[in-house]
């Protein structure tokens, strides 16, 4: 096992190679080879061990050691003593790693493709081409510790392979329509900005904790109609031309003033 306390990798060997991230929660078999173990540790209250960095820090180091898919089989959030995330995790090579995903974290360096959309197209759909399942989760954890009290914030914006579909007409399956959905996933890490920011305003503590999940549960009001005002204005793509691209340079502009919030404990 190879235990590291400092994140540097070669970042150019890592442009452009796919690795998938399996949860430890997720116990399907993995068939592949088995390359090396990895214990991601960091020093007390470093600013840059947050859950993001650690797991794209475990990308780029596998790739390094020639793995395409990282299993986490253990992860610890900040406490009271330790303000970092840490990892254990096992690195593999396989084929077809994305089919290992059963939940896709929202970074602007992972592009939606058409084998994520993986569950069966719904017998109601009509004459929809795909549907994107994605999702806000949030927790808030109040932390004391010799050193004072901190609140933990912890919000990430979820793809989910098994539950979006996608026609299985590829004269449908055009690099429009598939834009069309990553802009369903792109709006969610919006409100997921939103959410950690108003988490982080509001300064819940162990005092106030039912008002996080107020906050949490006006955000995903509002979340879930500009969804579905997207695909309403939209008309699911067929309007690409004037409307999606309005919509397009509204939701790149949204996640541009939001990004600060954009990295999240």
């Amino acid at each position: 096992m190879i235990t590291i306390s400092i994140l540097s990798v070669n970042t150019a060997k890592a442009k452009g190679v796919f690795v998938a991230i399996v949860d430890e929660a997720d116990l399907s078999p993995i068939n592949g080879n088995e390359i090396n173990s990895i214990r991601l540790k960091d020093k007390i209250f470093k600013t840059t061990c947050t859950y993001e960095a650690g797991i794209e820090y475990l990308k780029k180091s596998a790739i390094e050691q020639g793995a395409n898919l990282v299993k986490i089989t253990g992860h610890k959030k900040p406490d009271g003593f330790n303000n970092c995330h840490r990892f254990d995790a096992i690195y593999y090579k396989v084929e077809h790693p994305r089919t290992y995903e059963k939940e896709i974290l929202w970074s602007e360096k992972r592009m939606l493709e058409w084998e994520d959309f993986r569950a069966e197209k719904q017998p109601h759909a009509y004459n929809a081409v795909a549907l994107t399942y994605c999702g806000i989760q949030y927790s808030v954890k109040a932390l004391t510790s010799l050193y004072g009290s901190k609140t933990n914030y912890v919000v990430k914006c979820i793809f989910y392979p098994e539950k979006s579909w996608a026609t299985t007409d590829s004269a449908q399956r055009t690099d429009d329509v598939l834009k069309h959905e990553q802009k369903h996933f792109d709006l969610c890490e919006v409100y997921a900005r939103r959410l950690y920011k108003e988490l982080t305003n509001t300064k819940i503590n162990a005092f106030n904790m039912d008002d996080a999940n107020a906050v949490y549960q006006r955000i995903m009001k509002e979340y879930e109609e500009r969804q579905y005002l997207y695909d309403e204005e939209t008309h699911n793509t067929t309007n690409y031309q004037d409307v999606q691209k309005k919509w397009d340079e509204d939701i790149a502009r949204e996640l541009a003033e939001l990004n600060e919030y954009a990295i999240r404990n």
